[in-house]
């Protein structure tokens, strides 16, 4: 019988990248539990993440633990196209965010190709009447907060371990074994599920809904926000991203701009604002160095080159 190994080499290539990108089976009866370095965020979101390690385990690693031609061919087949990322963000009742990795490559400390992030709001059925339309959006720190830590310890790392800001200040250096960089950041917002009446996400929109001490709390069913809603926290995010490069203000945003190339936004899978990161650090044409962020620009462009 014919094997992997006697087809052409392109096909060989073909078969593992299908195999890379599949995306991650999670594990049923597994909770989320709360990131405990997320603590210190504002308004009160809190970040809870899947507890097992089966839910970070990449697709693609059983082809690495085979025989060594198998191996090397799917890392030459990683260093020979950078690889991509998917990862799930539910934003519950505007107060708890719920990452999920959908897609994770055996080897992601090398130069990402792209980090799609797909963003999806809910609410829970005691608060449906009063958050299924959300006037008050949630502010876009919290997102970022979820890359950034990406940036400084990568996806595969236990949820309850403390990312202190020690680590994500180490993680700027180059050497760092778990740098991370990403070409482009895609934010994909899809508000054909934003319903109203009494249709609900599935389980496949948003798994893992039991959370670690709160067994009290099924958070099942979950509904949808309003497309208006759901559309103008998008706005809202990308809006507040565009502010804090244009004036230099954002620091935390540090790792950030210095290892994210450009960022996409899309809403139904159209693009609604592209933002060059590298743009904004681009000094005017006075080239005067006491307007406000210069020195912040200037220090973060000098770092980024070391990627870009």
């Amino acid at each position: 019988m014919p094997s992997l190994f006697d087809l052409p080499q392109e096909l060989q290539d073909e078969i593992i990248s299908l195999v890379i990108h599949t995306p991650i089976t999670l594990p049923r009866n597994i909770k989320r539990c709360r990131s405990c370095d997320y603590e210190a965020w504002p308004n009160g979101h809190h970040v809870f993440a899947p507890d097992a390690k089966a839910a970070y385990l990449p697709s693609a690693l059983p082809l690495l633990l085979t025989i060594s031609k198998l191996h090397n061919d799917t890392m030459g087949c990683l260093e020979r196209k950078w690889p991509t990322l998917q990862l799930d963000v539910a934003i519950i009742d505007k107060t708890w965010v719920w990452p999920t990795w959908r897609s994770i490559p055996p080897k992601s400390d090398m130069p990402l190709e792209a980090l799609h992030v797909n963003i999806v709001l809910a609410c829970t059925e005691d608060s449906m009447g009063r958050e299924r339309r959300w006037n008050a959006l949630p502010r876009g720190k919290t997102l970022w907060g979820v890359i950034l830590r990406f940036l400084a310890v990568g996806p595969i790392e236990e949820a309850g371990h403390d990312v202190s800001p020690a680590i994500i200040a180490a993680s700027r250096n180059k050497r760092h074994p778990r740098h991370v960089a990403i070409s482009t950041l895609y934010l994909d917002m899809d508000t054909s599920k934003c319903q109203t009446g009494n249709k609900t996400l599935s389980e496949e929109d948003i798994p893992i809904r039991a959370i670690d001490g709160m067994a009290h709390l099924t958070n099942d069913p979950l509904y949808p926000v309003d497309a208006e809603s759901a559309t103008n926290y998008m706005l809202k995010v990308l809006g507040s991203l565009h502010a804090g490069l244009l004036y230099g203000c954002e620091s935390g945003l540090g790792p950030f701009v210095e290892r994210v190339g450009k960022v996409v936004g899309r809403i139904d899978g159209h693009v609604v604002n592209r933002l060059n990161i590298g743009d904004y650090l681009m000094p005017g044409p006075d080239g005067d160095h006491t307007r406000p962020g210069f020195a912040w620009k200037a220090e973060r462009s000098a770092v980024r080159r070391d990627y870009f």
